[in-house]
């Protein structure tokens, strides 16, 4: 899988939404207690179930008498998300979300992440923690997401082991193992055997059928681009898995950055399928898949298990997927995937530029890919492209202020519109529309026209594309209405006032803790900005990132009833370390009446750009 840049972990970001609430049953309002999931995690039951195993004939893959060919995305968080603490659960509402995704792109196949190994980076839970060690949790998350696979129609390809550490690599696995070359020591080669036969082995804890019996999976993968694989090692390997599941194709993991199947591996009567990964700007993608096809023709069946192309870097595409069409390539998959969090908004991963896409677009460059994608997966199974269905009714979370709406997004909703009243039956006005889902972190709606600040309010959200308008979510309510700020640094349009040595809009999230944009000074000189708010505030909480080398500026605060007379203030302080130090000032029961809160940047520093101002919260009080 390309995993060139770097991973940004899992954020949450909700400031005061209930992130346990989900949706009452019937059609009550959403609010108070968290109400528990329902079975179907508020998706409609799909009727899908697979009659056959896949296999091969030649170089095609066959569903029965059918021949399986398929344009796709690879889904590489589909049962796991990576960490920087190793994997992080998938909530099974987010694999629906994510199958049912793929579906309406018209794909039939995915291709998932590895199982994560013990490795180097202080990942503290994977699915493999030395011989025999398992993580029972990660292992069901597994289950599930065949279990759903199966019900959405999606058939998936699963590599066993990464070349890098991202997961934990082959390497890594050998150093559990006693060390040694992975692909020669003994010792290492029959605990690999074992973890195999672990897996294949296993019981689905939803289905009760044991991994090697399931048809929702297409083929295992010998590992994810482990090019340093010998021949005679892939041999064995793939004999083993054979031996032990007669049932399933076998994959030949080894091939990327536009290398094709060797010969070897295609007179392997233990090998199926040839799997090579291939982006734009690596190469010619259309000689590459002609060179391929030609090498596996009439003897394995080829697919482009990954194929990348970078923002504004989408030329040709039609080129490329006509020729895997016209070529009788068995299949290929635009890398990658990420879905709808459930606790709002999407997932976002730091990646080359980039090569991540959200069902149906969030920006014009995956609009025009996902569509092209989705007309492609219809015309190499000789289908009309059907029209996309009007989304579903959207998932309202449980809110607690008007200045955080959240919701859950629907598959294949382009905006929202947010709907308001002060009683659940309405009657309902206007609040926000052609929300998009585009930020990172998520951000809730803020209801800012009201000023109405103690009275309660109810509201419900709808989600439109291009086929129509979805009828009204669950109505949430009553949310009181508490003035906040949440600013998240990307302009300066919450701050009452502010020096001009200041700029907004920088930032790294890899480096900021996940904060994707940041405030800092222009020049080594004292700075400071201002809020104001109606209400009087209650609390502030802001996080500042200081460069190591660099003497620690000081974070000043002050606070004022009158915006004329300041008085200093003392904010607990955090340390949180980090390659940029992180500190974060926390701000309780400020001076009675306060409504101006002042932020000073003083001290002089070679590397004025030290510190970073990163996310900003202000809470008011329940009354002015």
């Amino acid at each position: 899988m390309h995993t060139t840049g770097s991973i940004i972990r899992r954020i949450i970001v909700m400031a005061t939404i209930s992130v346990s609430a989900s949706i009452h049953a019937g059609d009550g309002v959403v609010g108070g207690e968290p109400a528990k999931i329902a079975s179907t995690n508020g998706f409609k039951a799909a009727a899908f179930g697979f009659t056959n195993f896949i296999t091969r004939s030649g170089d095609k893959l066959m569903d029965g008498s059918r021949e399986l060919r398929f344009i796709s995305i690879t889904s590489p968080s589909l049962h796991a998300y990576p960490g920087a603490a190793g994997p992080e659960r998938t909530d099974p509402w987010e694999m629906q979300d994510a199958l049912q995704s793929i579906a309406q792109m018209g794909g039939t196949v995915t291709r998932v992440y590895v199982f994560a190994v013990k490795g180097p980076r202080g990942q503290t839970k994977v699915h493999y923690y030395g011989d025999g060690i398992y993580d029972e949790d990660l292992f069901v998350d597994f289950d599930k997401m065949l279990q759903l696979a199966e019900r959405n129609g999606i058939r998936i390809i699963i590599p066993f082991l990464d070349q890098n550490e991202f997961g934990g690599s082959y390497t890594d696995f050998a150093k559990l193992n006693g060390g040694g070359d992975f692909f020669t020591n003994p010792v290492v080669i029959e605990r690999f055997k074992g973890f195999i036969q672990h897996i294949l082995n296993r019981v689905n804890t939803v289905t009760g059928e044991k991994y090697k019996d399931c048809k929702a999976i297409l083929a295992w993968e010998t590992g994810n681009e482990i090019s340093a694989a010998p021949d005679n090692w892939s041999r064995m390997i793939s004999a083993f898995i054979k031996s032990m599941d007669p049932n399933h194709l076998v994959a030949d993991g080894r091939y990327f950055s536009g290398r094709t199947p060797s010969a070897a591996a295609v007179d392997d009567p233990n090998m199926d399928i040839m799997d090579s990964h291939i982006y734009r700007g690596e190469g010619d993608l259309v000689g590459f898949v002609r060179r391929c096809r030609d090498a596996t023709k009439d003897k394995k069946v080829f697919i482009v298990g990954e194929f990348g192309y970078k923002v504004n870097q989408y030329d040709g595409l039609d080129t490329f997927l006509d020729t895997v069409v016209s070529s009788g390539i068995s299949g290929a998959m635009l890398w990658s995937q990420r879905f709808h969090r459930k606790d709002g908004g999407f997932y976002f991963h730091t990646e080359d530029g980039t090569y991540i896409y959200h069902w149906p677009g969030i920006n014009a460059n995956e609009v025009n890919v996902l569509t092209t994608l989705r007309n492609y997966a219809y015309k190499i199974r000789g289908l009309p492209v059907p029209p996309r269905p009007v989304p579903e009714p959207p998932a309202m979370l449980g809110c607690s202020n008007v200045m955080a709406i959240a919701w859950r997004g629907s598959v294949g909703a382009e905006s929202y519109d947010v709907e308001r009243a002060i009683s659940p039956s309405g009657p309902w006005t206007t609040a926000g529309t052609n929300i998009l889902e585009n930020t990172n972190p998520y951000r809730p709606f803020s209801d800012t026209a009201i000023r109405a600040w103690g009275q309660s309010y109810y509201y419900r959200v709808k989600a439109s594309n291009a086929a129509g308008v979805s009828a009204p979510s669950k109505v949430v309510g009553p949310v009181l209405a508490v003035e906040e700020i949440v600013d998240e640094m990307r302009d300066s349009s919450w701050m009452y006032a502010h020096t001009t040595n200041l700029v907004c809009g920088k930032g790294d999230g890899s480096h900021f803790h996940g904060d994707p944009f940041t405030m800092a000074r222009t020049a080594s000189t004292n700075a400071s900005f201002v809020y104001r708010t109606t209400s009087a505030m209650n609390n502030f909480s802001v996080r500042a990132y200081f460069w190591p080398p660099e003497p620690v500026v000081d974070v000043t605060f002050s606070t004022s009833a009158d915006g004329v007379s300041y008085a200093g203030f003392k904010p607990a302080i955090s340390n949180f370390g980090g390659d940029w130090i992180e500190f974060e000032y926390t701000g309780l029961n400020l001076p009675s009446g306060t409504r101006y809160l002042k932020i000073g940047l003083t001290g002089t520093s070679s590397n004025f750009w030290s510190p970073q101002i990163g996310r900003l919260h202000i809470g008011c009080k329940r009354s002015p």
